[in-house]
């Protein structure tokens, strides 16, 4: 037989290379390379899925730091929006006190400065 037609039969052996073909991890001609250099080995089999835990590893420690940046941004936001929320509430309750004053002093001296910046009296 072939070496060609020897991967052919070692191939049928390994139908998991498949998936490695079809998500374009490998090719037929890497996986033959692999076969030429390292022969019926279990070492190459061993070799290729290494590589795949690397990948996994690598992707899973990847989304773990995305997390985390997820949820410092979303402390913030949190954070930022009790702090907004505060502001909103001193704000209302300071428009709640003024409307207990008497407008009209509060109005005529408001008329005045505009009326004075109008006339250009300051």
């Amino acid at each position: 037989m072939s070496k060609k037609d020897d991967f052919k039969e070692f191939a049928s052996k390994n139908p998991s290379f498949a998936k490695y073909i079809e998500n374009g991890e490998m090719s037929w001609q890497k996986f033959y390379e692999l076969y030429d250099i390292y022969g019926e080995d279990a070492s190459k089999a061993k070799i290729i899925s290494e590589k795949k835990n690397i990948r996994e590893i690598e992707r899973k420690a990847f989304e773990e730091e995305i997390i985390n940046i997820l949820e410092e941004y979303k402390i913030k936001l949190e954070n930022k929006e009790k702090e907004i929320l505060e502001k909103y509430n001193d704000i209302k309750n300071e428009i709640d006190k003024a409307s207990t004053i008497d407008l009209s002093i509060v109005k005529e001296k408001i008329y005045q400065k505009v009326f004075s910046f109008k006339l250009g009296d300051n």
